[in-house]
């Protein structure tokens, strides 16, 4: 199996349990009185991605283009999550997150290429505190866990100038992430809900990727059960 096709395969089961969820509530939804603590969320954004490396990292032939711009791919998840304790709870999130086009430019003779960005997934477990009881949630969160590259391959590009670049991919293709954002889930009704999340992420540096650091902004349902 590839490494890209693992991640596709996590993802549609991830996908199938949610999908359960989601219609194990809405069943179950009318026959229950008891408070529901358990919830499931389906989202979608963007992830504004910070420009990273530096000039000072050229290295001829090795390290062309050094620096990668900022850039906003758009994204998709899924969550599951607990209230336990009074606002207290814990959630599993799953974020997949597409490309963007980019352009890389050579800080010594100014050539570019124009690139894809890689695709990757993030899976985080984090603890969230929501402050008030009623239709109108406002929360804090703060988690971690990890961020994998999917279907990251070499490629040779001809630049600008007419010059063949090869790329490389990274040896480390997962790295520890961390994450900690606000935001607010407003009840529709009983076993359904709106959701706003705004959450700032940073991936932690490997011997061969630098850290790199995003804003991630999404929109989505929550499904309780």
């Amino acid at each position: 199996m590839s490494y890209a096709q693992g991640g596709v395969d996590m993802f549609k089961k991830i996908w199938s349990l949610c999908v359960t969820f989601i219609l194990i509530s809405l069943i179950t939804g009318s026959l229950s009185a008891q408070e529901k603590k358990g919830y499931l969320s389906i989202f979608g954004g963007i992830n504004s991605v910070m420009e990273y490396g530096s000039e000072d990292d050229y290295i001829l032939g090795e390290n062309d283009f050094p620096v990668t711009p900022s850039h906003s791919p758009l994204d998709f998840g899924i969550l599951v999550g607990y209230s336990f304790f009074k606002g207290l709870g814990l959630e599993v999130d799953f974020r997949y997150h597409l490309s963007s086009n980019l352009t890389l430019e050579d800080p010594s003779d100014g050539d570019t290429i124009s690139i894809d960005s890689a695709k990757h997934y993030t899976l985080t477990a984090n603890l969230i505190y929501q402050f008030l009881s009623g239709s109108f949630k406002p929360y804090v969160l703060v988690g971690a866990g990890i961020d994998s590259l999917t279907g990251v391959e070499e490629q040779t590009l001809t630049s600008e100038l007419g010059y063949e670049i090869t790329l490389f991919p990274p040896e480390s293709k997962t790295a520890a992430v961390l994450n900690g954002g606000v935001g607010c889930i407003y009840d529709l009704g009983r076993i359904i809900g709106a959701r706003l999340d705004i959450r700032y992420v940073r991936i932690l540096e490997t011997d061969d990727q630098p850290v790199l650091n995003s804003v991630n902004g999404t929109i989505g349902l929550v499904f309780r059960f």
